[in-house]
């Protein structure tokens, strides 16, 4: 046994185990940190700069680059890292370590312990990547982005078709109706050529109705539902309503502008239901306006002009007590009714009169009049010639009152004084209808008017024998609704360029806008130059000139079967339907006939013809404006960085112009992060904790030394690092540093047999203090001076 007259003294070195915990944990703590919470950029390039094979060149570098030097650190950390464990080992498991020749697993304990928090601590080292990401994008349009070059077309699918004849909701003048329920169905999609029809008896065959557009399809016309009610604001009375509860508050449109509606639609006259080719001057010859205009050149003969507002008492000037709604009213009731032979049979109860404002965007309005007018009709049909399982054929010739459901637009004329009121001159004492001025066209707004038909009634009714042969269906107060509108669109130019926070790169970013969906979060835009808007496709003239002059540009036009004009009778058209009605359902075979089948399903299906001519016109004036326009998609900015300076409310498209930086950034994933903190946490604790109870296990280290542990603390500089512990030899009451002390011989002894003695070399160049002799006497300690006599070793 070795003699506890000389013990063996192990100590920790504080403050160099303190430093290198907190260097060790300091250093990996801000690395990990900093490239993770941090975008740390190494270098950037536009993105048109590198193509691919230059990219991957790039991040190769920056890799090797990274990882040299992350390696680099990990085996300093590492080296560190042995020592440190060590120390805590030797404080926390002092009997398991040093006794760890008894056990097999308690030899590599040290080991595994290194390695488990060294693993910890590289992880942050080892996650550390460099990728090439999105970075700064300078926004910026060029004239590519602001007008398409060419007129192109675009294939459009969408799945679903609105074909129902019974449901309510699919009548176009249903809340929120979708454009796929409208004339503009077969504009966006494809023709439904299917055809599963049921009925067999066969009739003269009428031609089909078609629908032609005067204007390019575009790939967003399928995504541009405009609903109308969404965004319109709208007065809406009967035109037999009590005047007393008109109030011009309500008017949603500039008065100026309501004015200038109604003027131009009564100067349309009959071509709500004529050609207007073929038209009188219904407003001046039928109304004599024109004997009125006469009368106020004679009264004022200093007067160079009236506008027609003032012939007609419509200003605020010239129509007493009343407020413009009222005006306007009795002057539609006065012109509805004045030719009885002609409106004789207008029903004014059904008649409708709607002032409405539609903006299409902030820059973009459209300001309408829609009147509503309603017909009493007689209807009845032989369910085997005229019908089928949707509804029955209505046929109208054409020398009837009628006219064929269109949008049709032309350019605003401008006066002297480049108002767009329509005024009389007077030139060398002539003042007639010849004389309205008409100086220019307008470069911010244009006329747009439309026309719509439907029948509709109380109660439709089935009478018809069990076996469904020779029914007929007739109606009860059915009637025809016109549905007619003028509408101004008009727009303001913008600049672009600000309004998207975008660099102009093209000589001139003034023009308008408008979003696809505005019901939709994320939709994308459409962007028109101002040399983009197709005023150049207009004519233009005096509106009293439109019953000879043809200036018309049509946007959209069903044509009729020639010398016939037919509209579907459809089950949802009416109020109620008798209870034998449901059974036109169930016709087939020679009980209905096959060409009517064929016709009404393909109205239908396809959508060919107009019930709402507002919205109509509404949206043709829309995608006639926007025709030339270019769609942008939203920037993605979860991976983009904007420009400095920029407000980030501001809506970013992708332009051809823009200019993509590429980031070469280095970073380390979160959960490496948190595994390199968890591992500098518990290395901490254990440097600190290493250093509190550093007397306690120096007494438990003095008590368990032994000769084999002295030996060991001589030359097992992994298991005792001697730069963080101090070992001294306490010999007569003195202290000798075991570094001091090296081995002159050794005896080698297996269960308490000698085999073999005087071992006088050197064990290892690194032993540097021990000596042992055998005999019953036992050994010697000797220092580099001196000998000094010990107990025996074993």
């Amino acid at each position: 046994m070795f003699s506890r007259e000389y013990p063996l003294d192990i100590s920790v070195r504080t403050v160099r185990v303190l430093c290198a915990t907190i260097v060790v944990v300091l250093a990996i703590v801000w690395i990990v940190v900093v490239f993770t919470c941090m975008d740390i950029e190494l270098t950037s390039f536009n993105s048109d700069e590198k193509n691919e094979e230059q990219r991957k060149d790039l991040l190769d570098y920056y890799n090797t680059l990274s990882g040299g030097i992350a390696n680099a650190i990990s085996k300093i950390v590492e080296l560190i890292l042995q020592g440190l464990v060590a120390v805590g080992m030797l404080s926390f498991a002092t009997t398991f370590t040093f006794y760890d020749y008894k056990y097999w697993y308690s030899r590599y304990s040290t080991a595994l312990a290194t390695v488990a928090l060294g693993y910890l601590i590289s992880s942050g080292l080892s996650a550390l990547n460099v990728q090439v990401v999105p970075g700064e994008v300078t926004i910026q349009m060029n004239s590519s982005d602001l007008a398409l070059p060419v007129l192109t077309n675009a294939t459009v699918a969408v799945d679903g078709v609105l074909d129902s004849a019974w449901d309510k909701s699919f009548s176009e003048t249903t809340k929120g109706n979708s454009v796929l329920n409208t004339v503009f169905r077969s504009f966006i999609l494809p023709f439904d050529a299917s055809s599963d029809g049921i009925c067999t008896s066969t009739d003269y065959r009428y031609p089909e109705a078609s629908v032609s557009f005067g204007y390019p399809s575009r790939s967003w016309h399928a995504k541009a539902t405009l609903k109308i009610s969404d965004t319109e604001k709208a007065v809406q009375f009967n035109l037999n309503t009590d005047l007393d509860n008109l109030d011009n508050e309500e008017l949603p449109m500039d008065e100026n502008i309501a004015i200038d509606l109604l003027v131009d639609m009564l100067e349309l006259g009959w071509s709500w239901v004529r050609d207007p080719i073929e038209m009188d001057n219904y407003f001046f010859d039928k109304l004599k306006y024109g004997e009125a205009l006469d009368r106020k050149f004679r009264e004022d003969t200093s007067a160079t002009s009236f506008s027609i507002a003032e012939v007609a008492n419509l200003t605020k000037e010239t129509r007493g007590e009343d407020n413009f709604l009222q005006a306007s009213t009795r002057l539609l009731r006065s012109a509805l009714y004045f030719n009885k032979e002609e409106t004789s049979s207008l029903t004014i109860d059904n008649s409708t009169v709607k002032y409405s404002q539609t903006p299409i965007s902030d820059v973009v309005v459209f300001d309408s009049l829609t009147l509503e007018l309603s017909f009493p009709v007689n209807l009845s049909f032989s369910s085997i010639y005229q019908c089928s399982r949707n509804g029955c054929w209505n046929k109208i010739p054409l020398e009837g009152e009628g006219f064929n459901q269109h949008v049709r637009a032309y350019g605003q004329c401008l006066n002297k004084d480049g108002t767009e009121e329509t005024r009389i001159y007077r030139e060398n004492d002539d003042y007639s209808i010849d004389n309205t001025s008409c100086v220019g066209m307008s470069n911010s707004s244009i006329r747009v008017f439309s026309g719509g038909r439907r029948l509709a009634g109380d109660t439709l009714i089935f009478d018809a024998p069990e076996s469904l042969d020779f029914g007929g269906v007739k109606a009860t107060q059915a009637r025809q609704i016109y549905s007619v509108t003028m509408g101004r669109l008009s727009w303001r130019l913008q600049d672009l360029s600000t309004r998207y926070d975008a660099q102009c790169s093209a000589g001139s970013c003034q023009g308008v806008w408008a979003m696809v969906d505005s019901s939709e979060a994320g939709t994308s835009h459409l962007l028109l130059g101002e040399s983009g808007i197709p005023l150049q496709q207009l004519q233009y003239g005096p509106i009293s000139a439109a019953g000879y002059g043809n200036f018309w540009t049509y946007l959209v036009q069903v044509v009729d079967p020639r010398d016939w004009m037919v509209d579907a009778v459809l089950p949802r058209m009416f109020d109620h339907l008798d209870k034998k009605t449901d059974s036109l359902k169930r016709l087939e075979g020679q009980q209905c006939s096959k060409e009517n089948e064929l016709a009404i399903d393909r109205a239908l299906k396809d959508h060919i013809y107009i019930e709402d001519s507002h919205q109509a016109a509404c949206i043709g004036a829309f995608h006639f404006l926007f025709q030339s326009a270019v769609e942008h998609q939203p920037l993605d900015f979860s991976e983009l960085v904007v420009q400095q300076g920029s407000s980030s409310s501001t809506p970013r498209l992708q332009f051809s112009g823009n200019i993509y930086q590429m980031t070469v950034r280095a970073s380390i994933p979160f959960i490496s992060m948190l595994l390199s903190v968890l591992g500098c946490a518990i290395l901490l604790v254990v440097g600190v904790t290493s250093v509190y109870y550093r007397i306690r296990s120096t007494d438990r280290i003095r008590d368990l030394t032994d000769a084999r542990t002295v030996a060991e603390a001589m030359i097992n500089s992994i298991k005792f690092p001697p730069w963080l512990l101090q070992f001294t030899i306490e010999h007569q009451q003195e202290s000798i540093p075991l570094e001091h002390v090296q081995i002159k011989s050794v005896e080698l002894m297996q269960d308490n047999k000698l085999i073999r003695e005087g071992i006088n070399s050197e064990i290892g160049t690194s032993f540097q203090a021990y000596q042992s002799r055998s005999g019953e006497g036992g050994g010697d300690w000797c220092d580099r001076e001196q000998c000094s006599t010990v107990s025996k070793v074993i």
